[in-house]
C-alpha cells in the first residue's frame, strides 16, 4: 500500500508522517497498529512529495523521522521527490530523473488543460524560435497553457520566463516563500542570472558565478535603496529558495552549476 504525502502540507503541522496518513480519509479505518504493521512487512510505501519545499528545520525533523521509521521498519519503502539543491536528500539509494516531455505527451498535457485551444497554443509556440525547446518542459508548457484565453503568446523565452514568475507568484504560500528570500526582488535576480549566463554564451551558470550574480544584484538594490545589503539573505540561501519554487535547476555532479529549467534558458 501507498500513500502519498506532500511534504510542504505536513512541515505546517505537528503530527508525524504516520499520524498524517490516518488524517485522510481513506485511511479513517485504520490506526497507526495497522499502519506499523505494514511497515513491518514491507507492505507500506511512503511517497514524499517536494522534499526541496522544506525549510532546515523541516528537513531535519523528517530525517530524523525517517531514520527512526528505516531503523524500526527495515522493509518500510520510501519514495522521496526533490530538486536538485544545495542539501542532498536522504537515503537516496536508486535515483530517477524525469525526462523533459516528447511530442506526444505535450500534446496530451495541451489537450488536458485547454482542449482543441490549448493544442493550438502548443503548435503556435512550437512554430516560435526560442519557444519550441521550452515547451518540452512541464513547468514552462504550463504557464504557456495558463494564458488567459485571448493573450499573446510570448515571442521570446525571456517573456515566457516573465509569465511563469507573474503566475507562479499568485500562489500564496510560494510568494511568501520567494518575498523572503528575494525581498521582494525575485525578478530582478532572474533577470540577471539569465543576463550573465547570455554573457558567458552558456545556459548554465557555475556555482560560483550564479553566487556571485545572485550578491552583485543584491548589492544594486542596496545601492538603489530598495533593499538593505545587511538584511539580505545569504546567495546560496536565495538559489536554494529559487530551485524549491521551480524557478532554476540545479545540477549535481563534479561540476555545480545552475540553469532555468533542463538548461533552457
Amino acid at each position: 500500500m501507498a500513500s502519498f504525502i506532500p511534504l510542504d502540507d505536513w512541515s505546517s503541522q505537528p503530527r508525524s508522517l504516520l499520524e498524517s496518513i490516518l488524517e485522510r480519509q481513506a485511511f479513517r479505518p485504520y490506526s497507526q497498529d495497522h499502519l506499523r504493521l505494514l511497515a513491518h512487512t514491507g507492505e507500506l510505501i511512503l511517497v514524499l512529495d517536494g522534499w526541496n519545499q522544506l525549510d532546515g528545520a523541516s528537513r531535519r525533523r523528517a530525517r530524523n523521522e525517517l531514520e527512526g521509521l528505516r531503523r524500526d521498519y527495515p522493509k518500510l519503502g520510501i519514495v522521496i521527490s526533490s530538486r536538485s539543491l544545495s542539501v542532498a536528500v536522504p537515503f537516496a539509494a536508486t535515483v530517477v530523473v524525469i525526462e523533459p516531455l516528447d511530442h506526444i505527451k505535450q500534446r496530451r498535457v495541451a489537450s488536458a488543460l485547454r482542449g482543441a485551444d490549448g493544442e493550438t497554443l502548443l503548435e503556435e509556440a512550437r512554430a516560435t524560435s526560442g519557444l519550441r525547446e521550452l515547451v518540452s518542459v512541464p513547468l514552462f508548457l504550463n504557464a504557456i497553457l495558463r494564458l488567459s484565453p485571448g493573450s499573446r503568446l510570448p515571442t521570446t523565452k525571456e517573456g515566457v520566463l516573465a509569465a511563469f514568475v507573474e503566475q507562479h507568484s499568485q500562489i500564496a504560500n510560494r510568494n511568501e516563500a520567494l518575498r523572503n528570500a528575494t525581498l521582494g526582488h525575485e525578478k530582478e535576480i532572474l533577470a540577471d542570472l539569465a543576463l550573465a549566463a547570455t554573457r558567458a554564451a552558456n545556459t548554465s551558470l557555475p556555482d560560483h558565478n550564479a553566487r556571485a550574480s545572485v550578491q552583485a544584484t543584491q548589492r544594486r538594490l542596496a545601492d538603489e535603496g530598495q533593499i538593505s545589503a545587511y538584511s539580505a539573505p545569504q546567495p546560496l540561501m536565495v538559489l536554494d529558495t529559487l530551485i524549491a519554487e521551480h524557478l532554476l535547476v540545479r545540477s549535481s555532479g563534479e561540476s555545480v552549476g545552475y540553469s532555468f529549467q533542463h538548461q533552457q534558458f
